[in-house]
């Protein structure tokens, strides 16, 4: 892996005395978080401070993906917001949040992650 790799990383995080998030007053909101990083752990140290800086903590982290555009093809507004929230990674070089989704929302959302095999 380079220091090129775009991360993805599925954070569930717990709002912090301050933070301006609050949907319907769940105790944990989710998001992807969008980045550069050398390998999983500094992607996932990355969004905890980015997630810090916006007034939660970074309570567990359920997936960790490198970012393969041929991968996210099927097109559904989750897959957009991954395409486009990469690309936007890829163009600035800043980390990227995603819409923030509060625990009954998530608890109806289902992520499709359908691998493409490349000769």
């Amino acid at each position: 892996m380079n220091s090129n790799e775009i991360w993805i990383i599925f954070t569930k995080n717990k709002p912090l005395d301050g933070c301006e998030i609050n949907m319907d007053d769940s105790d944990f909101y989710f998001a992807e978080v969008f980045l550069q990083a050398p390998d999983l752990a500094n992607a996932i140290e990355q969004a905890k401070e980015l997630m810090l800086s916006n007034k939660l903590e970074l309570s567990e982290v359920s997936k960790g993906l490198i970012y393969a555009p041929g991968e996210w093809k099927q097109d559904t507004p989750q897959n957009r917001t991954i395409n486009e929230k990469s690309n936007d990674v890829i163009r600035s070089n800043k980390p990227q949040v995603g819409p923030f989704r509060s625990e009954e929302i998530q608890e109806d959302m289902q992520y499709q992650h359908i691998v493409t095999e490349l000769n």
